[in-house]
């Protein structure tokens, strides 16, 4: 399971960020990684819109357990 996501730093006028999301190995009790880019939605005044960048994170989370569940991504 992921135990924790880390966004990267942004500034104003990026429209990704790097998310790096960590997975404690139970039996090595090491932490490995897995990294995406994000889109950052924005206002029309530049704006983080932030109710739409919460459901995406949680949206992309879901996705990365899903596929992490499936062995479709691995962790680094």
């Amino acid at each position: 399971m992921i135990s924790t996501y880390t966004l990267g730093t942004y500034e104003s006028e990026d429209t990704h960020v790097v998310v790096t999301y960590e997975i404690t190995n139970a039996e090595t009790s090491g932490i490995s990684s897995h990294m995406r880019n994000v889109y950052i939605p924005r206002l029309e005044n530049g704006d983080v819109n932030e109710p739409e960048f919460c459901d995406i994170l949680e949206g992309q989370l879901l996705g990365v357990q899903k596929k992490a569940a499936l062995g479709v991504i691995h962790f680094q």
